[in-house]
């Protein structure tokens, strides 16, 4: 019975991460309650897993990626990149080596994202050439350290309840840096060909200009619009326009009340198609302002800025819509516009749900602004809201991420202290904002790994692991070891794509160490074979963050990540056997 719902469960938690209508936190603590109300996992052990060193390590890496860009360190180096050539090889080369080798340290598109972008515009070339092979760049630093990425850190906690040791800090590099390199030179001279040729949704060029997003119009004597209400505007049945400014009298109105009244000669910033713009102005008898001093007068207000940014996966603002958090009134900031899924939405922009990975087009109030879009969990990508770290942070954060990774290698502190000691250290010294600390941890992701943690031991205690454990020992007995290895990887990356590497992990390694207890060998070789296969999530947006993230920055589609990522998904294939055979097996 037990093995029943076990079984039970991982269909719908994957049936579930695949549709992605449930977020993967909430999937993952449904899965819990059901195998404790079902006397699998005692209930006094019921949250056990968000005390699993696992879970700890993963917390203190990322606040130690917090430090790394509050340092300013990334964005010194990518400042030094400006000697490179305006041919995409020239540019992606180096830029994959320092993306993978940040990644090593921190697994985190987030801030590479926005300084590629950056170098990308200087280029006059589109960010859609970078930021998806920059997102395999990341997978791929991913799998040389322990603290590289969370597979790493989940197998290496079950080895650790196996045998009572886990892997080391760099244990991981003897596959991982030659994978790493051979993907990043496929990715870089050859993969990014495969992009199509399609221009981001929202062009970053070096100063926004607010013409591209919103049509302008003047009300005349003639219109029907004076003394009309700004929600009589917005809710008219004939027009599906929005309403995003009025200039009256020189003075930009940026904050807007449903009951302000139009007034003659109000210059109006109104976002819509072509087709219900024409309806609009007809109908209403308005003028189309070109050139006029409207933009100029915008311009000129020093009480109004624009700032581009990318939607994080913890953000507040995800699953629902501005008109929903009523984002004027409520934080002082107006969606001028934002990227469309693949498919056309009918809704207006205001009523239109926000995603992971959207870019969003932020007008407000200039000293408050920054600090607004923080507080939201969006990543700016313009380059006036970055800051550069002063020396002495970035010589101070080497320092204690040296020290803490020595003490790790010397083994004189296990790494679930080691880490999160370093990351007291950054905070107390000043490296790291305290405001910022509980800012910089993806909460879902923690409560994913709580919550799926003990689920990978029910896989244990029902007999499940070694029952698929079995099905792949049958295959062992009939093939060379290469073939067991290979459709071991195979199979981690198959599911590495459909949900996400943390989860494939905690699913595949209870199955590795089933094996291994069946052929009677050590855990390690199949342990190191779960490790790299989840970290290989090269063909979805979904199986990794840093692909979610770059899809709307970039305009990818779903399908686009298979042209580029199946090369890098066979060249990991083939690379990364022999290695785990040789070092491993």
């Amino acid at each position: 019975m037990q093995l029943a719902i076990v079984f039970a469960c991982m269909v719908v938690i994957v049936g579930l991460f695949i549709r992605d209508r449930v977020r993967h936190d909430f999937v993952a603590l449904a899965a819990l309650f059901v195998i404790v109300v079902t006397g699998i996992i005692p209930i006094d052990t019921a949250f056990n897993g968000f005390a699993n060193p696992a879970v700890v390590t993963v917390v203190a890496v990322m606040i130690i990626s917090k430090g790394m860009q509050s340092s300013g360190l990334l964005d010194i180096l990518t400042k030094r990149l400006n000697w490179v050539g305006h041919h995409p090889v020239n540019i992606l080369l180096p830029l994959s080596f320092l993306t993978a080798a940040a990644s090593a340290l921190m697994n985190n598109v987030s801030v590479v994202m926005p300084l590629s972008i950056r170098l990308a515009k200087k280029r006059h070339r589109s960010p859609s050439l970078f930021l998806m092979p920059l997102a395999f760049a990341t997978l791929l630093g991913g799998m040389i350290t322990l603290v590289g990425s969370a597979p790493n850190i989940i197998v290496s906690s079950f080895r650790a309840e196996a045998i009572q040791e886990s892997f080391g800090v760099f244990d991981f590099a003897r596959v991982g840096l030659p994978v790493a390199l051979v993907g990043i030179l496929y990715i870089s001279l050859i993969g990014w060909r495969f992009l199509p040729k399609r221009k981001s949704p929202l062009t970053l060029p070096e100063s926004i200009e607010i013409e591209n997003y919103r049509t302008v119009v003047l009300i005349t004597e003639a219109s029907d619009l004076i003394v009309s209400t700004v929600l009589g505007i917005q809710e008219h049945k004939d027009f599906n326009i929005e309403l995003a400014g009025i200039i009256r009298a020189g003075q930009y109105l940026y904050s807007l009340s449903p009951t302000d009244q139009l007034q003659l000669n109000d210059i109006l910033m109104v976002k819509a198609n072509f087709e219900n713009l024409r309806a609009f102005v007809e109908q209403s008898k308005l003028t189309i302002v070109i050139d006029s001093e409207a933009d100029d007068e915008l311009n000129e207000n020093e009480e109004v800025s624009l700032l581009e940014v990318v939607v994080m996966n913890d953000s507040l603002l995800i699953g629902r819509t501005a008109k929903d958090l009523n984002l004027s009134h409520q934080y002082g900031i107006r969606l001028l516009a934002k990227t469309v899924s693949d498919k056309l939405s009918k809704q207006r922009i205001n009523q239109q749900k926000i995603q992971s990975g959207d870019v969003l087009l932020l007008q407000g109030n200039p000293l408050t602004l920054p600090e607004t879009v923080v507080a939201l969990g969006c990543l700016a990508l313009t380059e006036k809201d970055y800051n550069i770290g002063h020396e002495k942070r970035v010589w101070g954060y080497l320092a204690i991420y040296a020290i803490t990774i020595v003490v790790v290698i010397l083994r004189w502190l296990p790494v679930h202290i080691a880490f999160p000691m370093g990351a007291l250290t950054m905070v107390v010294s000043g490296i790291i904002p305290s405001k910022e600390v509980y800012k910089s941890i993806d909460w879902s992701v923690i409560v994913m790994l709580g919550a799926m943690i003990p689920f990978g031991r029910a896989l244990i205690i029902s007999g499940g692991a070694d029952l698929i454990g079995r099905a792949l020992l049958s295959l062992a007995h009939l093939s060379p070891p290469w073939v067991l290895i290979s459709l071991l990887l195979l199979l981690t990356m198959i599911l590495t794509n459909m949900i996400n590497n943390a989860t494939t992990s905690i699913l595949m390694a209870p199955i590795a160490i089933a094996l291994a207890e069946g052929l009677q060998q050590s855990p390690d070789i199949y342990l190191m074979t779960v490790a790299v296969g989840a970290c290989s999530a090269f063909l979805t947006p979904i199986g990794h963050q840093s692909n979610a993230l770059v899809k709307g920055p970039g305009g990818y589609r779903f399908g686009d990540y298979y042209k580029v990522g199946l090369g890098v998904q066979i060249l990991v294939l083939i690379v990364a056997v022999p290695l785990l055979l040789h070092y491993w097996g």
